[in-house]
């Protein structure tokens, strides 16, 4: 196969997938399209395409995603690592102890890899920083971030998103993905681009401090080095990636934050209104302080030598990305 039917197919792939994921369509669907297409293409084998999903994937290159696992060890509480398509699952072994399914686990996608799939289909109807409306990637905080990063026309910004789901009926095991999509596309591509970072299961909450580290690990390097990825044109362009904010609700949010949750003691994620005992917030005429970054920071200093807090639990790992807001990146 020469160079450019190998980018003609993969540009098909794509796009076939897309379609696929825009109206819900079936593995069974998919391959029904998949044969009418070598039907039609019968007379000119250059026009035929891929027979089933699983050739599909390989031809835009799904079958090698290295998607990472992560158990902990009921003995050592060590958490253990590996490669799914290296090693299965049921040969995590650690402590003579094999990890089962019911276990709490989680896995973590390849970032830049996700994104070399999406941002072809993004940059169709991508804005940029002159387009007029005022949305996600160009509202004022986006154009701050973008101000102090430097970036380009070429670089992306994120909105990430995490929450948890019941897995089963009367069931305590929830599911919790770490989702995201990219901010230069109006609301309505967003739903139909949004891709997944990590995917946490379990009968307990995640530990998002261990939980977010691998991910964090990869987007400072996509915004520290970028990405190169080709447009359907065929050009290569090199992009650099950058959370804008992390959106989440009043569950979720003190979890990632790293907070009280609401109803707690300096529970407000936007002021240090202390409320009362129990825990609940009168209306009153005192203005409180409002919350911000440097605040914050001298908060998580306080908790960790062991003086008052105001309602701070820990230090986020998002506070590592460059010039994160941790009040302000809209939780």
């Amino acid at each position: 196969m020469n160079q450019i039917t190998a980018k003609t197919e993969n540009k098909f792939g794509l796009h076939l997938l897309s379609i696929a994921d825009q109206h819900k369509l079936s593995d069974k669907c998919i391959e029904a399209l998949l044969s009418l297409l070598n039907e039609i293409g019968t007379e000119n084998p250059a026009h035929k395409v891929v027979n089933n999903i699983s050739e599909l994937e390989k031809e835009i290159g799904l079958h090698y995603m290295d998607v990472t696992c992560y158990a902990k060890c009921k003995m050592c509480k060590q958490t253990k690592s590996h490669q799914l398509f290296k090693q299965p699952f049921n040969n995590m072994i650690c402590c003579g102890l094999t990890p089962t399914t019911n276990d709490d686990h989680y896995i973590i996608f390849p970032i830049k890899k996700l994104l070399q799939l999406i941002l072809p289909i993004v940059n169709k109807t991508r804005y940029t920083s002159t387009t007029e409306s005022v949305d996600l990637g160009n509202c004022e905080r986006a154009l701050q971030l973008k101000n102090l990063l430097m970036c380009t026309d070429n670089d992306f910004t994120l909105t990430l998103n995490t929450d948890g789901a019941t897995a089963f009926k009367s069931s305590r095991a929830s599911f919790w993905p770490i989702l995201a999509f990219v901010n230069e596309q109006s609301a309505v591509q967003r739903k139909h681009n949004v891709i997944m970072l990590g995917l946490f299961f379990g009968k307990s909450k995640p530990d998002f401090a261990e939980y977010l580290e691998p991910v964090i690990e990869q987007l400072l390097a996509l915004s520290a080095n970028g990405i190169k990825w080709q447009t359907y044109e065929n050009e290569v362009i090199h992009s650099r990636i950058n959370v804008l904010c992390v959106m989440c609700d009043s569950i979720a949010r003190p979890l990632v934050q790293m907070t009280y949750q609401f109803n707690g003691t300096y529970g407000c994620p936007y002021c240090y209104y202390k409320g009362s005992k129990p825990h609940y917030y009168p209306m009153d005429n005192q203005t409180q302080q409002p919350r911000s970054h440097s605040l914050h920071l001298i908060d998580i200093e306080n908790l960790e030598n062991g003086k008052e807090n105001r309602g701070v639990k820990g230090r986020t790992p998002f506070l590592k990305l460059p010039h994160f807001d941790s009040i302000k990146g809209r939780w």
